[in-house]
């Protein structure tokens, strides 16, 4: 299994940035499927399941199940990202 790490610097507070990747508000505007995908089930709590629910799109279910691993607010949010049929589609993310 391979690990990607993707590590982001945003012109802005930390305090600013976290509110971005956890306010379940904000989370659909800037999530990668570019299908704003809703949180369900997210809390910044290391061990929390949620997923991510987007509209479903040929060869995809729009669900994607994560795990959070580890977190330090503000300054770090690390969870994993698989697809709901059980493919990794992503390792751990850490955002910061």
């Amino acid at each position: 299994m391979s690990t990607i790490h993707i590590v982001r610097d945003y012109p802005h507070p930390p305090a600013k940035v976290w509110r971005a990747v956890t306010d379940p508000a904000l989370i659909p505007l800037w999530t990668a499927t570019g299908a704003g995908a809703r949180p369900e089930g997210f809390a910044t709590t290391v061990g929390t399941e949620f997923r991510f629910v987007a509209e479903p799109k040929p060869g995809w279910s729009g669900i994607v199940d994560c795990v959070v691993l580890e977190a330090d607010e503000p300054r770090l949010l690390r969870y994993s990202w698989t697809d709901h049929g059980g493919r990794k589609i992503s390792s751990p993310v850490r955002r910061s």
